[in-house]
């Protein structure tokens, strides 16, 4: 009797020896990007966080335990490794591992409303334009904000570097911002500078720009003194052109198939000296 029970005893021995010699080593660390997030809307975010094995290889996320342990604002997914902001307020999260643990800290801070300035207006060749919102939150507090999400919608006109947009083509295109959960929607005019010349004309002489269909504005004016006779004729062809009335010198056009742009010194003596004349042609989305 008493020999049967020793043998058993090291048979279950034996099998408990053998299931701890096949359970998995404890993971090597817990490897966080940062130790405290600001969240400003309800949708889950997915904490940065990686369990490191000791031979380097990242382990999978259900092996990364996840739970509240100050603060009652957020909520956890644990199969995601992510919290959800409840209100408004500050939690610790404790993340676990076999016998390793970090505590990160999450401040919710819900956003109840998005100003923005309805238009971007850029000329290609300028730099990146950072985009900014104002954010309002429910506490009254506000705060000048570089959005999470930028999209456009026609990247032939402009698309996004980082958390700036730049200028491609001349055209209209609209902007998606998204930030705590809330969406707006910015219009983008950009526009290309064709000419911005000061010329040089001797009597006779004549300068002119091809243009592609689209809309233009149109400055030419001389810079000879003002007594000087008038010298200076600018006549455009295959355009439809209205003359500014707040801008002097200012036409604005618009070329349905081609046209073209003449600036012509209408002096008939080819002894006169050179006149000059500015001449600045935009093409407008």
């Amino acid at each position: 009797m008493h020999a049967r029970q020793l043998v058993r005893g090291l048979i279950a021995a034996s099998t408990l020896l053998g299931a701890l010699s096949c359970q998995r080593p404890d993971a090597a660390r817990i490897e966080l990007a940062r130790r405290d997030f600001e969240l400003y809307g309800r949708e889950p975010f997915e904490l940065p966080v990686r369990v490191i094995d000791r031979d380097g290889s990242v382990r999978p996320k259900r092996e990364l335990h996840m739970q509240v342990v100050l603060g009652s604002v957020v909520h956890v997914l644990p199969e995601n490794n992510a919290v959800v902001c409840d209100r408004a307020g500050a939690a610790q999260v404790e993340l676990g591992s076999g016998a390793l643990r970090e505590t990160v800290t999450i401040t919710c801070r819900p956003i109840t409303s998005l100003r923005w300035p309805r238009i971007i207006e850029m000329m290609v060749g300028d730099p990146p334009r950072p985009v900014a919102v104002q954010a309002d939150f429910g506490s009254g507090e506000e705060a000048v904000m570089r959005p999470l999400s930028l999209t456009t919608r026609n990247e032939a006109i402009a698309r996004m570097r980082g958390d700036s947009v730049v200028a491609v083509s001349p055209g209209s295109t609209t902007l998606d911002v998204e930030l705590g959960g809330r969406s707006v929607r910015l219009g983008v005019f950009v526009s290309a500078v064709i000419a911005s010349d000061t010329l040089s004309l001797r009597a006779g002489q004549v300068r002119n720009w091809m243009l592609e269909p689209g809309r233009y504005t149109m400055t030419v004016a001389s810079v000879t003194p003002q007594h000087d006779r008038r010298w200076l004729d600018m006549f455009a062809e295959g355009t439809r052109c209205l003359r500014s009335l707040r801008v002097e010198n200012t036409v604005t056009c618009v070329v349905y198939d081609r046209g073209a742009v003449v600036v012509r010194n209408t002096g008939a003596d080819a002894d006169d000296p050179a006149r000059r004349a500015f001449v600045r042609i935009v093409r407008t989305p």
